[in-house]
């Protein structure tokens, strides 16, 4: 399956570089899928500014065929079911072909949540 992960490195400011992953499968495990992402991230040059950032969540963005939420960083709703559980595998928590899945740093997010405003 194809998955885009959005890399999310500032929120107020927009900062996004997307990924789009081929062949995944769909039996990794969250914290295995995290790895790939990692090893994506250090291993690709057009990823350089984002080698040093701490990324550590994974959040469910949208999936083909339905709406994609209005907020163009990241989707600020429904955290408790759309945060992906790192004991789960792709398929258990929803993921499909085409689906688009952001990668940020949690307290960033937590910060901005609080106060969801753009310096742009």
């Amino acid at each position: 399956m194809i998955v885009t992960v959005r890399l999310i490195k500032n929120f107020e400011y927009r900062v996004i570089k997307y990924m789009i992953l081929k062949d995944v499968d769909e039996n990794l495990s969250i914290k295995e899928f995290r790895n790939l992402i990692d090893e994506e991230i250090q291993k690709n040059e057009k990823f350089l500014p984002f080698r040093t950032y701490q990324f550590n969540k994974l959040k469910l963005f949208s999936i083909p065929q339905q709406a994609k939420p209005n907020q163009l960083s990241i989707n600020l709703n429904d955290d408790e079911n759309l945060i992906l559980n790192e004991e789960k595998t792709l398929k258990e928590s929803g993921i499909v072909s085409e689906s688009e899945i952001s990668y940020f740093n949690f307290e960033a997010y937590e910060k901005f949540k609080k106060d969801p405003k753009f310096k742009i």
